[in-house]
């Protein structure tokens, strides 16, 4: 039964953002629907929403959802809440722009996206979602809407999980102008669309005193807008005056527009979050404002000096960095020129290839590599800026990583599974020849990883979770149990279309088997599984002689 969509029922409603199986009709066999119908039956009955191991291991247990938080709600599933009859254009054009409102109206978010086929033959899964336009546009409007919203997302109807994907807004990977359009004209009207959410939240902020967020969000609105042919926003403090002349000092007449804008006296003043004037300037990728900053007595190598946990941002986080994370590589160049520490670590250790290898940076880690970074500096707790990228990035960053440094592929699948790595990666990592029945082994040496697994396996005897599950059977382990204990049944099937063996066994007697039932996960070891899907002939495409020769280059190269 269809409601009148209201305030007072958003705390209990979901927006369902999903993708079009076919071209006139997004879910023409009830597919998707079937799959979130079970997901809310199963968490009515009781199933567990988990955060993947990797988000445990970064930023600790936090608080779920429970049944209670479900037991009434309230859809606003797109097709359903608003037909889109390509009959009635205007109708169906004002339709489509207000849900955005609908969407940041919404507590749960719910990112709908099992592994289906669409009509012209293709998968459509997380990762095509990630890629849409469309979709990007209800995460953006999302991420600007609410601050307390929930995420979920639901890839297998028995394991729907809580979505804290790196990045946030900004991150030039969730742009929507950069996304996939069907209908190119599609991109056109966001631009205003944009406008109007980013001017809201921005007012907001101001309404509320949270100065830092507005800050943020005023320098960074440019890397929102990307792709979508409009510029940002002014600012919104008028009664900027100077008796500085812009013709002959522009230096100084740039700083104190920026600092009026801002809010801030001087170029070194540091706010209540920890953030000073640069900090915020390299988010709006001007060199001309950083270096003018630099020139002004602004330092280099700055860093904030608190965390901000919602866009994944640690504290002592080094500018260049926080440049690296946003892609903005023209900041980095005016920081680079300026002399700054290209091997500066954040208080998790980790230099700015670290950064670049976790946001698929891969024009950063071109001008890194220029400025003479040390790819051996680890991140906590012991991890290689490029098996970083094996988690985060895509093929085309991890192979110039391996062209630029020395690397090594040993437990490569194993650290990109950890961070639940994408399919494309998982099958770039094969097709460099990574073992995929390699055997997971942590010499004592390794001491930091070694002491947070050993912990985190005793802790699962009295506290269990999936990083402890992970911890507890890590050892011996092989990259399919990995994709099977981190819930990544897309890599699971690239692995067994690949010929991986599901009858080796870990340390402690264990087989993926075993996992599979130990787990309840809803996937089958078998070629007729992967055939179903129709991944088994598709999932692992063959390099092109040229490509092959490469691989064997870099490979040599990294031995």
């Amino acid at each position: 039964m269809k409601r009148s969509f209201n305030r007072a029922i958003s705390a209990n409603s979901r927006f369902v953002s999903h993708q079009w199986l076919s071209a006139t009709n997004p879910d023409p066999t009830f597919q998707q629907l079937t799959v979130l119908q079970t997901a809310l039956k199963n968490i009515l009955a009781g199933a567990e929403l988990k955060r993947p191991p990797a988000d445990e291991l970064i930023w600790g247990r936090m608080k779920s959802p429970t049944v209670a938080d479900f037991q009434q709600v309230f859809l606003w599933y797109d097709y359903f809440s608003i037909p889109q009859s390509a009959a009635r254009a205007e109708e169906r054009r004002a339709a489509i722009d207000s849900i955005c409102s609908f969407v940041s109206r919404c507590f749960f978010f719910v990112i709908l996206c099992p592994t289906l086929r669409h009509e012209e033959g293709y998968l459509v899964s997380r990762a095509t979602w990630a890629q849409r336009g469309w979709t990007r546009m209800e995460r953006m409007a999302q991420e600007l809407g609410r601050e307390d919203v929930c995420v979920i997302s639901v890839q297998m109807a028995s394991h729907p999980t809580l979505d804290t994907s790196i990045g946030g807004v900004g991150d030039p990977g969730r742009a929507p102008g950069m996304g996939h359009f069907t209908v190119d004209d599609d991109r056109k009207p966001l631009g205003s669309v944009m406008h109007q959410l980013i001017g809201s939240k921005l007012a907001s902020f101001l309404v509320k005193g949270d100065f830092h967020n507005y800050r943020f969000l005023m320098c960074l609105q440019g890397r929102c807008l990307g792709g979508l042919g409009t510029g940002p926003l002014e600012a919104l403090a008028p009664g900027f005056s100077t008796e500085i002349d812009p013709f002959s000092e522009p230096d100084a007449f740039v700083v104190a527009r920026f600092l009026h804008e801002t809010g801030f006296k001087h170029v070194r003043e540091r706010d209540a979050a920890g953030w000073t004037p640069i900090c915020y300037a390299v988010l709006k990728d001007d060199p001309f404002l950083v270096e003018a900053l630099v020139n002004s007595r602004a330092d280099v190598n700055d860093s904030i000096s608190k965390g901000k946990y919602e866009a994944k941002l640690p504290r002592h986080l080094p500018i260049l960095q926080i440049a690296c994370a946003y892609h903005c590589n023209r900041a980095m160049c005016a920081l680079l020129s300026a002399r700054a520490n290209v091997n500066a670590q954040a208080g998790i250790g980790g230099t700015a290839l670290t950064v670049a290898a976790a946001y698929n940076n891969m024009d950063a880690v071109q001008l890194l590599a220029k400025a003479d970074v040390d790819p051996d500096i680890d991140v906590f707790p012991g991890t290689s800026a490029f098996k970083v990228a094996c988690g985060h990035s895509g093929p085309e960053t991890i192979r110039e990583m391996m062209r630029l440094f020395p690397v090594n592929l040993r437990f490569s699948l194993h650290c990109g599974l950890a961070f639940f790595a994408e399919g494309h990666t998982v099958r770039y990592l094969i097709e460099a020849r990574a073992d995929i029945n390699e055997q997971l082994s942590i010499p004592m040496r390794k001491g930091t990883w070694w002491a947070v697994l050993k912990a985190l396996s005793l802790r699962h005897r009295f506290s269990p979770s999936p990083l402890t599950y992970l911890a507890y059977h890590h050892r011996g382990a092989t990259p399919l149990m990995f994709s099977i204990m981190t819930g990544n049944f897309e890599a699971a099937c690239i692995l067994v279309a690949a010929g991986a063996r599901s009858d080796l066994r870990n340390y402690r007697g264990r087989t993926a088997q075993d996992m599979v039932e130990e787990l309840g996960a809803p996937i089958s070891l078998d070629r007729g599984y992967l055939e179903a899907l129709g991944l088994a002939a598709t999932s692992l495409p063959r390099c092109s002689q040229e490509e092959s020769a490469e691989v064997d280059y870099l490979i040599s190269e990294s031995v």
